[in-house]
């Protein structure tokens, strides 16, 4: 197994609201908590260094 050479990111601004919307329907999971504004702030720092408004940051996996 082998890891890339860095975090890699895709460009989730337009999907964003229907991520916090099925995040929002596992209330057993999230309790009280609403995790947009958390996952929003990472998002958006993300995005900056890729030059767009929100992104996550996965690794790619090489077996």
């Amino acid at each position: 197994m082998g890891f890339g050479a860095g975090p890699d990111r895709v460009d989730v601004t337009e999907t964003f609201e229907t991520k916090i919307a099925a995040l929002r329907c596992h209330v057993s999971q999230l309790g009280e908590r609403d995790p947009e504004a958390w996952l929003r702030e990472m998002a958006a720092r993300a995005g900056a260094e890729v030059a767009v408004g929100l992104a996550e940051t996965f690794r790619i996996l090489r077996w």
